[in-house]
């Protein structure tokens, strides 16, 4: 029997958009559909016609923040008594159907159950009933809509609006439900996502909460993501990350692989994500369980309890309109289906009203389809079980007989290479012809044989410039133990290559033991590489799979150019990279190869393990398939330090901070496991920025903190200064130059860590990294200073206050234009009815160039929102890059005070809270 069973279709002669259909309870029992047809136009499907929307006059609850150009009414279509539209007149972003009630609303309700059954609680119903007031007793869904300037609230039960709200920074989605947004009480709350902001609203439309993301907002849910019975609120954005927040602090970050579309809670921990590439997945907090990929894209996505586990199943609707069911700790298919059109919108309601829930498929076309499942009657639930039980047969029989073919084949293989390998006649070997490599023909390989690989960085090499196929990136190496051959190479890397594969096989001519590929992450992420390899001989038609998987560091794309030790003697403060950390060489290799290894500090050239930082075997690299040149590689490599910088203070050891270096550069620093204050200089290999890491005892900054305030206070006092600063100046006597936050955790075993770079978002990543590295739960910046992000803050501020009085002066003059349009239409009517024509001419004349002139005044408004909306993007941009500099509560203290400096429209504090120093 199969899983479901349709019980309904029925036909809208509507079209629906992809994900924008939702189901609702607006009298608070009977479901209705509502959705959004291709002309923007939202219209509600009632099949038992309960709407009250005859009966009502419209009403506004917020009459000052309706926006006029807004017809606001639902109205009931003749061609179909039983849908009902609304006409906005604007571009529908997204919808959003659930319950908001006001505290007051809440406590109406409560006291309604406790007088149950009382006298006067009828007579209170009769008295509300008669005044067309809205019941209490009931928690009615509202409708929300989202455009690209605001968000329109329905009460679609008694057809009024209940608010209005401009948003510049558009509505790209929506999600109604309980959210906590400070203490341990759920709020009902409706959270608007849109260009890099959050805003939650309550039922008055009042904004209760506010936060900012790294980029546009493409979906959001609700999920309770660490199991305590609060939601968190879990967005997905256009460069591709997954955040979840609780309250106001990002507790999760997830990096994918393209843009987020969907997202949709399976249950405490489980949540589904969908991509704009086709793929679908499933996360059980941070650990991704699985995903697969389509060449169709998602329209959405579903979470319900189809088969009476216990358990969501993820539902999935299809562009091309397929309908799969998934078990969602697996991925395993148990349902298909196919429909003619894509699929729009999933629900599960009784929308038939038989007591029994439907699941309800919407398609583009305007379709309703309704199916029951197969748990719904005792019979179905015993044949149910029994079908189960079939299928869990029949599928362990078919996983059993696959792997009895598997190791049927992999033990012919084993015998005919043993018998090959036995075999004296090299005649026999190969039918009476000699062979040039040792069973070629069979697949036959060494037993000892293995596949390297290896990271590499590659940079630009003056003698090739022109050729621009492999510099400046990161090359995987991969290579072969003895003779046996690369006959190709698939490397499996998410948001490295385009849909997330690469597939090197070289010409006949070309084929070696050695394959080099080159990597450009484009983002500071870490990568989990997937390889597999073709290895056999050259001739030969039968090849052995190789497989290994490779990590690549978070910031691999940083070139270590040098690394000088601090307060030491001159001799030793000076090393430079080619006495104290030898680089590696330009060399040409056997087989067409040619790369450059990365500079490692610490590395003896004598070393069998010099050319290769990190094989995949502990077996010491063959220098005999390695014939260097003898020219060296350029290494008047300069970097200026950054005027920009972030310092931090942590309570560790610099060897400890030594190993997060290593863990997440390409360098290898296991020679070095003592506490000498040093520093590290990086080079980009993507913009060639620089960035330069400090690793200083407390001792040591103390003391130039106190070297470099007495000097301030002997220039301002014109005071003649001794240059030889004595180190044995009591530090304690003058620690009120410090800043008393961050000195009461200062110890002597304490580090200073000072981040040189240009880059904001950089020295944040960086920041994020340490603080996972080291599990930080709470961690404030001790300095932030980021001139060139405050110059650029300050003039997108500036030019944020000239849009908005542009925007006022627009604003009256449209109103202006449209009172001089009012009265030349009264004028023209006079004229026609005293037949005056030569005048009516002339007045259609003037309303004609009026109308052009409103058009263009309206054109300039919307430039000029555009022009709002990417400033306010790039403000919270910086302000979440910002944001990053810090951990935990400090973090979210930080993007409280800039939402109230922005509220308040005090910039100045906000460029002084930026730029912390």
């Amino acid at each position: 029997m199969p899983l479901l069973t349709k019980e309904f279709t029925i036909n809208l002669n509507e079209t629906m958009k992809p994900g924008k259909v939702k189901i609702g309870y607006f009298d608070g029992n009977h479901p209705c559909i509502v959705a959004v047809s291709r002309s923007d136009k939202i219209f509600v499907h009632n099949p038992s016609q309960r709407l009250n929307l005859n009966s009502i006059q419209a009403t506004n609850n917020n009459n000052n923040n309706v926006d006029s150009s807004v017809e606001t009414l639902f109205h009931q279509n003749e061609a179909s008594k039983e849908l009902n539209f609304l006409n906005i007149n604007q571009t529908i972003n997204c919808i959003a159907v659930g319950s908001i009630a006001s505290i007051d609303k809440r406590k109406k309700f409560n006291e309604y159950i406790l007088e149950e059954n009382s006298e006067e609680r009828s007579k209170k119903d009769s008295r509300k009933n008669s005044n067309n007031q809205l019941d209490t007793r009931r928690r009615n869904d509202i409708l929300i809509v989202g455009t690209n300037t605001s968000i329109q609230a329905y009460d679609v039960y008694q057809n009024t609006d209940l608010f209005y709200k401009e948003i510049p920074d558009g509505a790209n989605t929506i999600v109604i439900g309980k959210f906590s947004t400070s203490g341990s009480r759920n709020d009902d709350l409706a959270l608007i996502g849109g260009n890099c902001a959050i805003h939650g609203i309550d039922y008055d439309g009042e904004d209760v909460y506010w936060m900012v993301s790294g980029d546009n907002i493409t979906a959001m849910d609700l999920i309770d993501i660490d199991n305590d019975d609060q939601n968190e609120l879990v967005i997905g954005t256009e460069d591709s990350e997954i955040q979840v927040f609780k309250r106001d602090a990002i507790i999760m970050e997830i990096n994918e692989t393209d843009t987020i579309r969907y997202l949709c809670s399976l249950g405490p921990k489980l949540f589904a994500y969908a991509l704009s590439n086709g793929t679908v997945g499933v996360y059980q907090g941070r650990e991704r369980l699985w995903r697969i990929k389509s060449k169709n894209q998602i329209t959405c996505l579903f979470g319900a309890d189809i088969n009476d586990d216990g358990h969501l199943e993820l539902i999935t609707g299809w562009n091309n309109g397929k309908l799969d069911i998934r078990i969602a700790l697996t991925g395993e298919i148990i349902y298909k289906d196919n429909f003619k059109s894509s699929i729009s919108g999933l629900m599960i309601a009784d929308y038939n009203m038989d007591d029994q829930p439907e699941l309800i498929v919407c398609t583009v076309a305007g379709d309703v389809h309704g199916f029951h499942f197969q748990n719904q009657t005792k019979t179905n639930q015993i044949d149910s079980r029994m079908m189960d039980n079939y299928n869990i047969e029949q599928e362990t029989i078919r996983e059993l007989m696959k792997r009895k073919q598997n190791l049927m084949q992999e033990l012919r293989n084993y015998e005919e290479n043993a018998r090959l390998q036995n075999l004296a006649d090299p005649m026999i070997l190969n039918k009476g012809q000699f062979l040039t490599e040792r069973g070629d023909h069979f697949g036959a390989i060494p037993a000892d044989t293995r596949l390297k690989s290896s990271l590499i960085m590659q940079t630009e090499d003056k003698e090739k410039q022109n050729d621009t196929s492999q510099k400046n990136c990161i090359e995987l190496r991969l290579e072969t133990t003895n003779e046996t051959k690369i006959r190709a190479a698939l490397v499996f890397a998410e948001g490295i290559f385009n849909n997330e594969s690469m597939v090197v096989f070289p010409k006949d001519d070309q084929i070696s033991n050695v394959v080099s590929i080159p990597l450009w992450p484009p983002k500071d992420v870490a990568i989990d590489m997937h390889i597999k390899c073709l290895v056999g001989y050259q001739s030969g038609k039968h090849f052995h799979v190789f497989e290994l998987s490779r990590r690549l560091p978070r910031f691999a794309m940083y070139l270590l150019i040098r690394m000088n030790y601090l307060n030491e003697n001159e001799t030793d403060k000076e090393e430079e990279i080619d006495e104290k950390i030898d680089p590696y060489l330009i060399e040409d290799y056997q087989d067409y190869q040619n790369f450059r290894n990365p500079n490692v500090s610490g590395i003896d050239p004598s070393d069998p393990n010099y050319y290769v930082r990190n094989d995949l075997y502990d077996e010491d690299y063959e220098d005999s398939s390695i014939e260097p040149k003898t020219s060296k590689a350029d290494l008047s490599i300069e970097i200026s330090q950054p005027n920009s910088y972030v310092i931090l203070v942590l309570n560790e050891t610099i060897s400890k901070m030594a190993e997060w270096i290593e863990e997440n550069f390409l360098l290898d620093l296991k020679m070095i496991e003592n506490e000498k204050e040093r520093r590290f200089e990086f080079i980009s290999l993507r913009n060639q920025t620089g960035l330069i890491i400090e690793l200083i005892r407390m001792e040591s900054f103390r003391r130039e903190k106190s070297k470099n305030f007495i000097l301030n206070q002997a220039k301002s006092n014109s005071i003649e200064f001794e240059e030889k600063f004595d180190e044995d100046v009591s530090i304690e006597s003058r620690e009120d130059f410090f800043d008393d936050r961050s000195i009461e955790k200062m110890t002597s075993n304490s580090i200073v860590i000072k981040i040189f770079t240009s880059s904001i978002e950089l020295a944040g990543n960086c920041v994020q990294s340490i603080g996972e590295h080291f599990k930080i739960t709470n961690l404030n910046c001790y300095r932030a200073h980021f001139p060139e992000e405050l110059e650029q803050l300050k003039q997108l501020t500036g030019k944020i206050d000239d849009i908005q009085n542009v925007r006022q002066q627009l604003m009256v003059e449209v109103a202006d234009t449209a009172s001089m349009i009012r009265a030349a239409v009264v004028r023209a009517e006079d004229a026609r009815l005293t037949e005056q024509y030569e005048q009516m001419k002339m007045i259609y004349q003037d309303l004609f160039n009026l109308n052009k002139d409103i058009m263009r005044e309206y054109q300039i408004r919307y430039q000029n929102h555009i022009d709002l909306v990417d400033n306010l993007k790039q403000i919270n941009l910086i302000i979440q890059r910002a944001s990053n500099l810090r951990i935990g509560s400090f973090k979210t203290t930080f993007i409280k005070l800039c939402r109230d400096q922005i509220k308040e429209k005090n910039f100045s504090q906000l460029f002084k809270i930026i730029n912390e120093e």
